[in-house]
């Protein structure tokens, strides 16, 4: 699935590479910026439906991006929660002022609340009050990037869910999406009036 949309995806992180490279101004003594990656595909959910592309979608964006440059630390099949926030914090420890950061996930997630969260494989909740346990909050993923105030960063959610499974556990308080969303963040902006 990813092999189809990898082109633009990979023209995606070209571009916004080249944008930040311009926008960002670098005196002739800063060294090249730093690219990191991190790359988790999660397929093999004990709960949750099994994904069948996943695993080989992280596989395909972790050669890429060894071709545009980028350092991924590429995981699979990640269990729980504190294993999750292990990786993005070690992801995190990695980054500074100089990276250049990309997350990447392929896998189950879910919005609970307007709030999204990515699902490990073998995470298993009972209501809503135990997605915050369970799950992983992008708010926390996002957070743990930001902090590093990294030059660039980009985020990509390769995710989806199964509308009746969730709709079925939860009673209809998640909303759920089908997509590729990418978000990019760049320090210029925020010095911007």
């Amino acid at each position: 699935m990813l092999l189809t949309r990898l082109p633009a995806l990979l023209a995606t992180v070209s571009f916004a590479l080249g944008f930040a490279s311009n926008a960002i101004a670098v005196d002739a003594a800063s060294k090249v910026p730093e690219r990191l990656a991190l790359v988790i595909g999660n397929s093999g959910y004990t709960v949750f439906q099994f994904l069948r592309n996943p695993l080989n979608d992280a596989a395909d964006m972790c050669a890429a991006l060894k071709k545009v440059g980028f350092a991924p630390e590429c995981y699979t099949n990640v269990r729980d929660r504190a294993e999750f926030m292990q990786r993005v914090d070690e992801f995190a420890r990695r980054l500074s002022p100089s990276s250049e950061a990309l997350f990447y996930y392929a896998g189950h997630a879910i919005q609970v609340h307007g709030e999204n969260f990515l699902i490990p494989t073998a995470a298993s909740v009972r209501s809503p009050q135990e997605v915050q346990t369970q799950f992983v909050g992008m708010n926390d993923v996002f957070d743990r990037i930001n902090r590093t105030q990294s030059r660039f960063q980009m985020v990509i959610l390769d995710a989806c869910r199964e509308e009746s499974l969730y709709r079925q556990a939860f009673n209809h308080v998640c909303q759920g999406w089908r997509a590729t969303v990418i978000s990019i963040r760049s320090s210029w902006c925020d010095e911007c009036g």
